[in-house]
């Protein structure tokens, strides 16, 4: 006896397991629901002799449109499926690519603008630390040229050794 380990594959018109009592319920309400108005239509008719001859009028009518109750309780429930199914195709295909398209543009302009932001930002601060620094020579200069004039010694250290 050989041990077959392929998956076993599901016929396509079968039911699923989770589904089996929805596909159940809803071809039985059906069912039901044709059968009483068969049988309200024939006994109103009134054209049968005894119930039996009734009840074999509605077997018969009920046996030709049972495939179709049943096609339609498929089409129904399946039919939910298919356009969840239809839908995740469609998104994939045309919605999602727009998406990671955006994506990939809104992080490279993002990119590019803290590069800009960034190198702005250094030249800022190069020409602030500058004219900061500018500012500190001017005062130590003006305080060693006022010490100078008064005959002061000024042993103030210069600016660039300060911290």
């Amino acid at each position: 006896m050989s041990s077959d380990k392929r998956p076993r594959r599901e016929p396509p018109w079968s039911i699923p397991y989770g589904w089996r009592i929805a596909y159940v319920l809803t071809f039985a309400i059906k069912m039901i629901a044709y059968t009483i108005l068969v049988a309200r239509q024939e006994i109103e008719r009134g054209t049968h002799n005894s119930t039996i001859d009734i009840a074999i009028a509605v077997v018969e009518r009920d046996s030709v449109v049972t495939p179709g109750i049943g096609a339609s309780t498929l089409i129904l429930l399946e039919g939910v499926s298919y356009l969840v199914i239809t839908y995740n195709y469609l998104y994939n295909k045309f919605v999602q690519p727009v998406i990671d398209q955006n994506k990939e543009r809104i992080e490279q302009s993002r990119a590019e603008g803290m590069a800009e932001g960034r190198s702005e930002g250094m030249a800022e601060g190069r020409s602030e630390g500058r004219s900061m620094m500018h500012q500190k020579w001017a005062d130590w200069n003006s305080r060693r040229l006022e010490a100078e004039s008064k005959g002061i010694p000024f042993d103030e250290p210069t600016p660039d050794t300060e911290s």
